[in-house]
């Protein structure tokens, strides 16, 4: 679904790793955050705890939209 499961820096060491489970949940809550582009490569808004995706607001929790497309 090209979500980022893996960041790694110029030397090849692991920035950040993320593990989701289905909707877009993040199963690992120990990953060091280096970006905020997550499931399906949106991004995530830790303010509201939603994901971006331009014109509609994503809940990985219950999985649906809960703003409309504009």
């Amino acid at each position: 679904m090209g979500s980022s499961t893996l960041t790694t820096d110029a030397s090849g060491n692991i920035v950040e790793s993320a593990d989701y489970i289905p909707y877009g949940g993040n199963r690992d809550t120990a990953t060091i955050g280096s970006s905020n582009y997550h499931f399906t490569d949106q991004e995530w808004e830790p303010e509201v705890g939603l994901y971006n995706y331009d014109t509609r607001l994503y809940d990985p929790v219950i999985g649906r939209f809960v703003s409309g497309g504009g």
